[in-house]
């Protein structure tokens, strides 16, 4: 990796909000870990933005922290913005489970906030959806 460049990290990288802050962050230079489930889309962005890793990762998965880091290393930048929801009229939706499952996804930032690489690290960039 080229040192001199900034380094960013976007969850959530293949489509929507995730996959636009892509290409933003492409354009400004930054070198890019794009992290997400779809491996086809996710290598296609990519091959299209140059400068880029593909880390294939659900964050749900206990050990997704651990893998994300051993493949990026300390970032500049992480946009944490993975994330899914349920459909269907909300007094049938299980509330607890999706809150559970959209938390968990941003569980391990704060974890591994001593990983980024200026001192002291940015906040990370919450995305909702």
């Amino acid at each position: 990796m080229n040192t001199s460049r900034k380094t960013a990290l976007i969850t959530g990288a293949s489509s929507g909000i995730g996959l636009d802050l892509s290409r933003q962050l492409a354009r400004e230079g930054y070198d890019l870990f794009l992290v997400a489930r779809s491996e086809e889309k996710l290598r296609a962005l990519a091959n299209e933005l140059g400068h880029a890793s593909v880390i294939l990762a659900d964050l749900t998965s206990p050990n997704a922290p651990q893998k994300i880091f051993d493949a990026a290393g300390p970032v500049d930048v992480l946009v944490n913005n993975a994330g899914y929801g349920l459909v269907g009229a909300f007094p049938d939706t299980d509330l607890q489970k999706d809150i559970s499952r959209n938390c968990s996804c941003g569980r391990w930032s704060p974890a591994t906030a001593d990983t980024f690489s200026t001192s002291p690290p940015p906040p990370p960039f919450n995305l909702a959806r």
